[in-house]
C-alpha cells in the first residue's frame, strides 16, 4: 500500500500496539547503555595493555553502541513528536529504523567474532572441532546478518513486514545457537583449564568464569528467542523491535563484564601456555 494513498480508518494502527514496544525497548536501552559506560571506563583503566585488537575493537563496537541508541531516538522522536496526529506516519519505516538494524547486526557479529578469537587462544591446547564449531557459527551469523540487513532496505512500510519474516526470524535464530554455541565452547576450555590446576583460588575463579559466560549466552539467546516469540505471537504489532533494540547492549554488558574480571593465578597460565612476566607474579589475564 502506497504512504500516499489514504488508510481506512479501521486499518489504522492503534498508537499502542504501534509505538509501545519500540519506547519500551527505548527506555530499556538507555539503561542498559548508562551500564555499559562505567564498565568501558573499568576497562581501559585497568587493562592499559591489552592487545589492540581488543582495545580498538572495543571502542569501535561503544562508538556503534552509542550510534544505535541515537538513531533509535531519531526514529521514536519522528513517530512520537513529528508527526504527532500523523496516523499515515506509523505505517513509514524509516530510515534511522533501518540503520539502527544494520548497526545492531554489526555490533552482534562483532562480539561474536572477538569470543571467536578468544575460544582460538584457549581452545587451540584443547579441541579442533570445537573450535571450529564456534568458527562455522559465527561465520553462519554473518550470513544471515548480510541477508536480513538487505531485506530490511527492500521493505517500505510496517504493512509490509510480514513479506521479511523469514529473515528475521533466521537471524535471531541463528544468532541464539551461536551464542549457545559460543557459551559451551568456552565453558568446555575452562572446564579443562580447571582441570589441570589444583589451586583452589585458581577453580574458584575459573568456576565465577564459567557462570558468567552460561548466563551472558543464555541472556543473549532467551532475547533472540523473545524476537521469534513476538513475532509469532503478535505478527501485526512492532513488539519485537522492543527486544531487538536491547539485544546489542546486553551483547556489550555482557563482553564488558567478561573482560573486567579476568585475573587468575599464575599456575593456570603456566599451563596454558601464556607468557607470564615474572615467576613472582599474582595474577594474569585470561581475556584477551
Amino acid at each position: 500500500m502506497s504512504l500516499d494513498a489514504p488508510v481506512p480508518v479501521a486499518d489504522m494502527p492503534s498508537l499502542g500496539m504501534a509505538m509501545g514496544g519500540p519506547l519500551a525497548g527505548l527506555s530499556i536501552t538507555a539503561m542498559l547503555y548508562g551500564i555499559s559506560v562505567p564498565q568501558l571506563v573499568i576497562y581501559y583503566r585497568r587493562y592499559p595493555n591489552d592487545p589492540p585488537l581488543f582495545r580498538y575493537s572495543i571502542v569501535l563496537l561503544w562508538i556503534l553502541d552509542t550510534l544505535q541508541l541515537a538513531l533509535i531516538s531519531s526514529a521514536l522522536y519522528f513517530y512520537l513528536v513529528t508527526s504527532h496526529g500523523n496516523y499515515q506516519a506509523l505505517l513509514k519505516f524509516t530510515w534511522t529504523l533501518r540503520s539502527q538494524n544494520t548497526v545492531s547486526r554489526v555490533i552482534v557479529v562483532g562480539i561474536q567474532a572477538l569470543y571467536a578469537v578468544r575460544i582460538w587462544k584457549l581452545g587451540r591446547h584443547f579441541s579442533t572441532v570445537l573450535l571450529w564449531c564456534s568458527y562455522l557459527s559465527v561465520a553462519a551469523t554473518l550470513a544471515v546478518a548480510i541477508y536480513a540487513i538487505y531485506a530490511s532496505y527492500i521493505v517500505q512500510n510496517f504493512q509490509s513486514l510480514s513479506s521479511v519474516s523469514v529473515p528475521i526470524s533466521t537471524v535471531f535464530a541463528t544468532t541464539a545457537v551461536t551464542d549457545i554455541v559460543i557459551a559451551g565452547v568456552m565453558c568446555f576450555c575452562l572446564h579443562k583449564g580447571r582441570e589441570i590446576t589444583r589451586v583452589s583460588s585458581t577453580i574458584k575463579i575459573i568456576v565465577t568464569l564459567m557462570r558468567l559466560v552460561i548466563m551472558s549466552g543464555l541472556t543473549t539467546s532467551v532475547c533472540s528467542f523473545l524476537v521469534l516469540f513476538s513475532i509469532i505471537a503478535w505478527p501485526d504489532s512492532l513488539i519485537f523491535l522492543a527486544f531487538d533494540m536491547i539485544i546489542s547492549k546486553l551483547y556489550m554488558n555482557s563482553l564488558l563484564a567478561m573482560l573486567n574480571y579476568r585475573k587468575i593465578p599464575t599456575e593456570l597460565a603456566i599451563n596454558l601456555g601464556h607468557p607470564v612476566s615474572t615467576p613472582g607474579s599474582e595474577v594474569i589475564h585470561l581475556l584477551p
